[in-house]
């Protein structure tokens, strides 16, 4: 392309002038030439500019659109839980309390939304930096996700990690700061570390209180994970007194029948279930459920999930008359309102299945064993850890049924899948062990069931030391299967182990440790040591006397063997 021409200047006698000349004037084609290669220049620098804001924007959406699924997820998991959103902030809470507990299925959707959520953590951490608070919120919403699947752990690490970054860029008041706090109090708990849990909880109510005062209903909740972890710790006389509190400001303030003062009571008196004080509970959760059938009608989530939490608390209590109308209340409703295989309708599924098998009415339980065995291994998986403990329960059943091989096979079945998934030493394969063993001993196939229980025992001691309660549980087991074969001194170092462990641990009065005592004299009466036999059999009958009463089982069995050692007659194990 050519060099552009300058024109000669209109009028008399000047010359042409170049650009940088020191004087004269610019031709109009000149300056139309320079202000094109101006707008040309200021154009690329728009575009430039507006490419790099497309980018931005578009960086934007993402991170948006992956914010929105994984919240959308998040929301999903709680409609799948069918607890439906209610005005009441409490009522909120209770429900993504009751998330905590997902099932595989909700599992995979909690994945799903932490790989979004993974997502959104980097582009902030890219686009604002690691201690922004739009970061650190990204962080807790990984916590929050991983507690919902159950990983405890790693929540912690993410809790941990956020609330460090929000002391330092938000203040210890900070509402997102609070949040973490309860979230990091949450997942110690769900880990096992109740009381370091404590301190955390502790301060997101001091940081609530201050910032919102005492009728705000986020107090309501955080007041009710530190009276929980409070009581997990042991702390249960603090842990009642806050609830309390708690219940009598909301009953002040609010009025009894208001839903967030039945979510406060409902607290309380799961807490007094779990202490014993069952009277109390039973009038404190049967004042929650006439006022949310009242408030929300007989088939609200919250109104189904009280119907079970007073049947479950009056099982307990051991009346089992009154609590099973109502779990099949429970379960009916939930049937209705989101079919069988709904996690929610399982869990009332397995509830009364349970209450019909303690009440050994094994027809009747059989029925809905299935029924919850068959749905979880549709829509969970077979295996499912939730499924695999149906199935054992439906062994159980099956034992009492006197169907012992179908039993067996399912014992078998459940042994196999954990050992997969969980590995050799996991707690819930040792129990399989253990039961699998129990399954062939009552089948009278005692040389079979040996090798199993030697595993648990073996096992039990190099996980958890000699003296805890699951080794000497194992040792009592090993050696009372080892008597009934007949080899009574292989038997008998298994039992003086569990003997001298238990005096340790649980103290000489415990009904474990009279057990026994009892058991070792009736191996040595076997033997034909009567003097230390004779001994024994006093002791464990004196203890069972003062701890059970005269006409306990077991203080007739033992005064049963005293009385054969008396007269010379076997005593048996």
């Amino acid at each position: 392309m050519g060099q552009m021409e300058e024109t000669p200047a209109e009028g008399g006698g000047g010359g042409t002038m170049s650009p940088s000349g020191g004087g004269g004037t610019l031709s109009p084609a000149r300056v139309v030439g320079l202000l094109a290669l101006a707008a040309l220049a200021a154009a690329g620098c728009f575009l430039r500019q507006g490419r790099e804001t497309r980018h931005r924007l578009e960086a934007l959406a993402q991170e948006l659109e992956l914010q929105n699924a994984a919240l959308a997820l998040e929301y999903g998991r709680i409609l799948a839980a069918g607890e439906e959103l209610t005005q009441s902030a409490t009522a909120a809470w209770e429900r993504l309390g009751a998330l905590e507990r997902t099932t595989s299925q909700e599992r995979a959707d909690a994945g799903r939304a932490r790989g979004g959520a993974e997502e959104i953590l980097a582009l902030r951490r890219a686009a604002l930096g690691a201690e922004h608070p739009l970061s650190l919120d990204a962080v807790a919403r990984l916590g929050r996700l991983e507690l919902a699947a159950g990983r405890a752990d790693d929540a912690q690490a993410h809790f941990s990690e956020a609330l460090e970054g929000c002391r330092a860029a938000l203040g210890v008041e900070h509402p997102v700061t609070i949040d973490t706090l309860r979230g990091l109090g949450r997942a110690l708990v769900a880990g096992g570390e109740a009381a370091a849990a404590v301190a955390p909880l502790r301060e997101a109510s001091a940081g609530l209180l201050h910032l919102y005062g005492v009728e705000h209903p986020d107090m309501l909740v955080v007041t009710g994970d530190l009276a929980e972890a409070l009581a997990l710790g042991g702390e249960r006389e603090e842990a009642e007194a806050l609830l309390r509190e708690g219940a009598a400001a909301r009953r002040t303030s609010l009025g009894d029948r208001h839903l967030v003062t039945l979510s406060a009571v409902q607290r309380l008196g799961l807490l007094l279930a779990g202490r014993g004080e069952h009277a109390e509970a039973v009038e404190l959760l049967r004042e929650v459920l006439e006022g949310r059938r009242a408030a929300l009608g007989p088939d609200h989530p919250l109104t189904l999930r009280s119907i079970s939490k007073l049947g479950g608390v009056l099982w307990a209590g051991g009346d089992m008359a009154a609590a099973e109308p109502l779990l099949r209340e429970a379960l009916e409703g939930r049937l209705s309102r989101w079919g069988g295989a709904h996690p929610l309708t399982l869990k009332a599924l397995s509830n009364l299945s349970s209450l019909l098998v303690k009440s050994d009415r094994f027809f009747d339980a059989e029925v809905l064993l299935r029924e919850e065995l068959d749905a979880r291994r549709r829509v969970q998986g077979p295996s499912d850890p939730a499924a695999l403990r149906a199935a054992e329960k439906l062994g159980v059943v099956l034992i009492g049924l006197g169907r012992l091989g179908e039993a067996l096979d399912l014992h078998r079945d459940v042994l196999e899948r954990r050992r997969l998934t969980l590995g050799d030493q996991h707690p819930s394969t040792l129990a399989a062990l253990r039961k699998l063993g129990a399954v062939l001993v009552n089948m009278g196939r005692l040389v079979e069931a040996e090798p199993h229980w030697r595993e648990v025992l073996e096992t039990e001691r190099s996980r958890m030391g000699a003296d805890h309660p699951d080794t000497l549980a194992a040792a009592s087991d090993l050696g009372g299967l080892l008597m009934r074969q007949g080899r009574l001194e292989t038997a008998e170092p298994f039992l003086r182990e569990t003997l001298a462990g238990r005096r340790r641990v649980l103290g000489a009065e415990h009904s474990d440790t009279l057990g026994a005592v009892r058991n070792l004299g009736a191996l040595l009466a076997a033997r034909g040591l009567t003097e230390e036999a004779e001994e024994l059999l006093n002791e464990a009958l004196a203890g069972f006397r003062k701890l059970l009463g005269d006409e306990h089982p077991y203080t007739l069995e033992t005064r049963e063997a005293v009385e054969r050692l008396a007269r010379g007659l076997p005593v048996g194990g």
